[in-house]
């Protein structure tokens, strides 16, 4: 799975065709290793239909900020360079899980149906800051 810098995360939100989604994540957080792993084996599956990055935050302050990533991990889905949904914390670790993605959350949703009604707390729009 691709690590990305804020500059060629903005490229390929910009650029791409198909969902991207996107880890925020930490390099020296455990809750963060356990769900890298748990992303690495979804990205797989899904690799023929979705673009997976992953973002260490720590190294890339930019665009956790920009997208208001308040929490890590945090997984995000974005198409057309818009946001369409997020989880984070230990939800995400489970919705990573392909056993328990039905059940926990919209970006595993996205993938698994190829689309997805606005995020409840994003039906206005990005939450990208102007």
């Amino acid at each position: 799975m691709p690590t990305v810098t804020d500059e060629m995360l903005e490229k390929v939100l910009q650029a791409a065709a198909s969902p991207v989604f996107v880890e925020f994540t930490e390099a020296d957080s455990v809750v963060s290793a356990k769900l890298r792993r748990r992303v690495e084996v979804t990205a797989e599956e899904f690799d023929d239909r979705v673009i997976f990055l992953r973002l260490f935050v720590d190294e890339n302050p930019g665009p956790a900020a920009a997208w208001r990533i308040d929490s890590r991990p945090m997984l995000v889905v974005f198409k057309r360079g818009r946001e369409i949904g997020r989880i984070g914390g230990d939800v995400a670790i489970r919705a990573a899980s392909l056993e328990d993605a039905h059940d926990v959350g919209l970006p595993m949703a996205v993938l698994r149906r190829g689309h997805a009604k606005p995020h409840a707390q994003n039906s206005g729009g990005s939450r990208r800051k102007a």
